[in-house]
């Protein structure tokens, strides 16, 4: 199945508009009484847990776990029962709808990327598919390029302006940072995070 790309240029971009229409569906959907917006948002939760799994992004579908894990947790802490209760059948009906319904449009390939994640251990998950990246960055590319190589010199910036013979591949969003500005911009980005968290 071709990975939408929704309003970017990259492949399964569309997953981040899923993950939004979930996250927004779920608060708005707790707070409305409405049966008719009510409806209207899960209906949004489903089209957009169903873009998740057709842009086979497993991060995001991770993130948004954790999201609707924090999500019950305050539920719980404010003693929302009732609400904990029909979040959690929503929640559970939603997801096993949409991921039938993307199945039947992608076929076996999304079963297998969505299966993926509970093969191994997180651990090893995780490394297989962007630990190799960060490891390398790490070792090798702040070593090489402590305060950057300079901009233009990885993903589309590169194909659109940069020179395609000095391309250095960018996976993770780390790779990028150090790649546009060093070790000073990855430090940049820890300490704006900080206050976020």
């Amino acid at each position: 199945v071709l990975r939408p790309m929704g309003l970017t240029d990259l492949p399964g971009g569309a997953g981040t508009a899923g993950f939004y229409a979930v996250l927004f569906g779920l608060g708005f959907m707790l707070i409305e009484r409405r049966f008719l917006q009510r409806s209207m948002f899960i209906a949004s939760i489903f089209i957009g847990m169903t873009c998740i799994f057709l842009s086979q992004v497993r991060a995001t579908l991770v993130m948004l776990v954790f999201a609707v894990i924090t999500l019950c947790i305050i539920l719980k802490l404010r003693g929302s029962s009732a609400k904990l209760a029909g979040l959690a059948l929503t929640i559970g009906g939603v997801v096993l709808a949409s991921f039938i319904w993307a199945v039947s449009m992608g076929g076996s390939k999304i079963a297998q990327r969505v299966e993926s994640l509970t093969k191994d251990n997180p651990t090893t998950t995780y490394y297989k598919n962007r630990g190799g990246f960060l490891e390398t960055t790490v070792k090798d590319l702040i070593p090489k390029y402590p305060l950057g190589a300079g901009l233009g010199r990885w993903g589309m910036t590169n194909v659109y302006f940069g020179d395609k013979t000095k391309i250095i591949w960018a996976e993770i969003q780390w790779t990028g940072w150090v790649l546009d500005g060093g070790l000073p911009l990855v430090l940049a980005y820890m300490a704006a995070l900080a206050p976020a968290f």
